[in-house]
């Protein structure tokens, strides 16, 4: 299977002036990467609101990421390569 790169951040859609919505998306697999950030997209321009789609690949990396990106939403994975997600996100 190709491996698809995709960007620590990318900002799907904008609106305006507005700031954006940060959402985190902490997901191993690059099929449910591009997924998420395709149906994030899709809701985005539904309501009009901009996004900016952080992704960690780690529940590791998710904690640092949580701390510098200060999101509006998370979106997690339960099950991580370095512990289940619903018990990282207590």
């Amino acid at each position: 299977m190709e491996s698809i790169e995709m960007p620590a951040e990318k900002t799907v859609a904008s609106a305006g002036d507005h700031r954006p919505c940060r959402v985190l998306l902490v997901e191993d697999n690059e099929v449910n990467v591009m997924v998420a950030t395709e149906l994030l997209g899709l809701a985005s321009r539904k309501v009009g609101m901009a996004i900016e789609i952080v992704i960690a690949r780690s529940a590791r990396d998710a904690r640092a990421m949580w701390v510098d990106s200060n999101p509006s939403l998370v979106v997690l994975d339960v099950n991580l390569p370095d512990g289940r997600g619903d018990e990282k996100a207590h």
